[in-house]
């Protein structure tokens, strides 16, 4: 009786069209059907009316069995890979309870037991753990995926941000990289010789007028053999050339000292006498002061000389209206009163007492815009001020005193050329084994001033700056608080130079072995000139240049333009310069003999073996102060092309507009390879005298001079 009611009750959950079911009525089960559309009359619902014979639908329970048997035994259930396709897309399509229960059901393991039964439903419950099995992998494999590709986005957004900025960084030289093929093709096998017609004739031509345009009959008159008369070789915009060319009128004439300064250019000889030129006057002229100069600076509208007895005595310039100059005054023994044409910076203090001790003297000098630095013989520093006119003074704290500082009550009204020591900076407290403190003098050997900054070198390694630090030149970094740098600070010891140079140095060198040779300034750039010398191994010698500062017209020499640069950059290109002695046999390093700062470009001269020294340039080159033919800047040292001779190009070359003759200076001047310009260093004259050739860089221009070796 059980077995037959649980079959009626299957066959009734079969009935799937019903709306609603009613409620029993005296043990009797009553259905209604509804539908969307109202009946009529009652002869419409009688037609659509269905009726059903409960119990009555099937002859036997076998009958019933076969047909459920037929259910489970479809074609479409022939195998399991329905079902394990189902399972597999399960990761992408999240089922509901009822579709896991039909796949379960449906499976094709269940066929031949019978529903119900206990073998059905322990089969049911394998089915059941190994559909969660294969689920819980498929998730777990669907999470490893989604994560990898997470991780494969991830490097591939952070190469495109890479990869953008790199770009825009870099999109000019990019740009030029990829049009350089099409705008400047050229075919390289072709080229058999610079005389040919056919090839590069617009380059070479349009040199060559450049060329002539600045040559003349008077320049190609005045030529001379380098190695037979000495003089002075003038470019830049003290005379708008952009070749060098001799100044006539100190041909045959040694000189110590040149200062140039756009217009104008000051000049003292081997016997110490000074002479002042400007655009003005026909030639040179000599100022008569009575004392033998070795050195000269300009500081304002002020001439600034050392004397041979370490005096520093100050003169107007030529091309300058100084009305408050003051001329020194003096009285000989027989009384005689007379007027010098130059005055002397005063070392007397308020009290009247003389800031030089006892055979103390001035042995170098530095000036700014408005300031001169300078060093006593016994290594102390004084400055003062050099602005007559109270208009034309700045103070950045370029004077490192205290009481002279840009924020005190009196900043603006220093007296002028009037020295005053840098205690503070000329003495050091140290402290003693058993913590007593004492005062012991500080010495310095090497000083240099920009505009409105110093910097200085002591003997003992230690790199010193102050005044003016806008773009870092005073080494430290910038910021509100640091624009102006009042007071003398260490910047550097030797134990940093180490540090600035392991990128581009061996590791091994050692800290204790390097040296400063000097220090150098530009208007807003610092410059130190290192050496490291090793006495076991003469190959580890180097040179190093490092500069900090301004560097946006390249004068960083760093292969770089940057606007502020207060961390110091080495120049890499003088690293690791060698070449082949033949005297000794061996490859031997390239050191830097000397360099040169002007207010905007440099000159770095090498001690290469032998009688002749390279000379490499860097910074500005707008009014042609490199002296290559061009005013293109450079942020890297550059190799400059050789003086013209008499040899390379004739007057009557040039009026017969001789063009073959023009081409071939051409192609010298730019053969900077072969024909690269090298000083005379050591070499005898035609009237026996051992000379050197010494470059200068002044502001805007740039001189060569012959000086007694």
């Amino acid at each position: 009786m059980i077995r037959h009611n649980l079959r009626i009750s299957k066959q009734l959950y079969r009935f799937t069209e019903l709306r609603n079911v009613g409620v029993g009525i005296n043990g009797l089960n009553f259905v209604r059907f509804y539908s969307d559309d109202k009946f009529k009359s009652i002869e419409e619902f009688k037609k659509q009316k269905k009726d059903y014979r409960f119990g009555h639908n099937f002859s036997s329970l076998d009958e019933l069995d076969n047909q459920n048997q037929k259910h489970f035994t479809s074609d479409k259930h022939s195998d399991s890979s329905n079902l394990h396709e189902k399972i597999s897309q399960s990761r992408y399509n999240q089922l509901n309870e009822n579709d896991i229960n039909s796949i379960i059901e449906n499976d094709p393991r269940l066929i031949n037991l019978k529903p119900g039964s206990a073998e059905y439903k322990y089969q049911q419950d394998l089915i059941h753990r190994e559909f969660q099995q294969r689920g819980k992998k498929e998730q777990a494999r669907y999470e490893f995926i989604e994560r990898f590709k997470g991780i494969g986005l991830g490097i591939l957004a952070l190469i495109g941000i890479v990869s953008i900025h790199q770009i825009a960084m870099n999109y000019e030289y990019l740009k030029n990289k990829i049009t350089h093929n099409f705008n400047y093709k050229f075919d390289d096998s072709k080229i058999k010789s610079m005389d040919d017609p056919s090839i590069n004739n617009k380059t070479i031509d349009y040199l060559t007028n450049k060329l002539i345009r600045e040559l003349s009959n008077d320049i190609i008159a005045d030529l001379e053999k380098l190695n037979e008369v000495s003089g002075l070789y003038v470019f830049g915009s003290h005379n708008k050339q952009k070749l060098p060319f001799r100044f006539k009128f100190f041909d045959g004439m040694l000189i110590k000292d040149v200062q140039i300064f756009q217009d104008y250019l000051a000049v003292i000889n081997e016997k110490g006498e000074l002479y002042q030129y400007y655009k003005g006057l026909k030639e040179p002229v000599l100022t008569k002061l009575g004392s033998k100069v070795t050195k000269c600076q300009i500081s304002n509208d002020l001439v600034y000389l050392l004397t041979k007895n370490g005096e520093v005595i100050y003169t107007p310039r030529m091309d300058k209206s100084v009305p408050k100059f003051d001329h020194l005054k003096s009285r000989s023994l027989l009384g005689i009163s007379s007027t010098k044409p130059f005055n002397k910076i005063d070392f007397r203090n308020d009290s009247k007492q003389n800031l030089l001790h006892r055979n103390e003297s001035i042995k170098d000098i530095s000036t700014g815009q408005n300031h001169i630095l300078m060093l006593s013989s016994k290594g102390r520093l004084f400055i003062a001020n050099t602005a007559l006119d109270p208009n034309n003074f700045m103070n950045y704290g370029q004077f490192g005193i205290p009481a002279l500082s840009p924020f005190g009550e009196n900043s603006d009204q220093i007296p002028n050329n009037q020295a005053f020591e840098l205690t503070l900076l000329n003495n050091e407290v140290v402290s003693n084994k058993d913590g007593a403190k004492s005062i012991r003098p500080r010495t310095f050997d090497n000083i240099a001033t920009g505009k409105y900054h110093n910097i200085v070198a002591d003997t003992a390694g230690n790199i010193w700056s102050w005044g003016k630090n806008t773009f870092g030149e005073c080494g430290s970094e910038i910021s509100y608080k640091t624009d102006f740098q009042p007071v003398p600070k260490k910047i550097f010891t030797i134990a940093d130079f180490l540090s600035f140079t392991k990128n581009t140095l061996p590791n091994k060198l050692d800290t204790h072995n390097w040296s400063v040779e000097n220090v150098y300034a530009a208007d807003e750039t610092s410059y130190i000139k290192l050496k490291y010398s090793d006495e076991n191994n003469d190959a580890e010698n180097q040179s190093v240049l490092i500069s900090f500062g301004n560097g946006l017209k390249g004068q960083l020499g760093s292969s770089r333009f940057m606007h502020v640069c207060p961390q110091p950059q080495v120049v890499k290109s003088l690293n690791n310069l060698s070449e082949y002695n033949e005297f000794l046999g061996k490859v031997v390093d390239i050191g830097i003999k000397d360099v040169s700062i002007g207010n905007n470009h440099g000159f770095i001269t090498l001690d290469n073996t032998g009688n002749y020294k390279d000379v490499l340039t860097f910074g500005d080159n707008e009014f042609g102060q490199f002296g290559n033919g061009k005013v293109a800047k450079s942020n890297k040292p550059v190799r400059l092309p050789k003086l013209i001779e008499p040899e390379d190009f004739t007057n009557a070359e040039l009026e017969k507009n001789d063009k073959k003759s023009q081409k071939k200076l051409v192609r010298k001047i730019n053969d900077i390879t072969t024909n690269r310009l090298q000083l005379l260093d050591g070499v005898k004259l035609a009237n026996g005298a051992s000379v050197e050739q010494v470059i200068f860089a002044g502001d805007d221009s740039s001189v060569i001079f012959y000086k007694r070796k």
